[in-house]
């Protein structure tokens, strides 16, 4: 009987870790945006591809004088499956 359930059991424990890992997973790396011709600054965080093949609902952090990259949702809403957009302002506080 216990040589028996020795299968099914690892399998479940692979299984579960996994799926745990996979739901720990990094988002990818930002892609850094230049916009032209003001010298505004912006960054786009995607979730992981394979969890969130296609995202539907994106957040846009902007704040006229402050750097928002460094923002606690850049890292935690795409780990929930959000793209998220952020804008830094110019010397002038000028967003784009």
């Amino acid at each position: 009987m216990k040589t028996r359930l020795l299968p099914v059991i690892l399998l479940l424990n692979v299984i579960f870790n996994v799926t745990l890992s996979l739901g720990f997973a990094e988002p990818p790396p930002p892609e850094y945006i230049q916009f032209s011709p003001s010298p505004t600054e912006g960054a786009l965080y995607y979730p992981d591809r394979v969890l969130f093949p296609s995202p539907h609902v994106t957040f846009i952090f902007i704040h006229r004088k402050a750097n928002y990259l460094s923002h606690p949702g850049a890292v935690e809403l795409p780990k929930r499956g959000f793209v998220i957009g952020y804008s830094i302002a110019d010397g002038a506080g000028v967003c784009l």
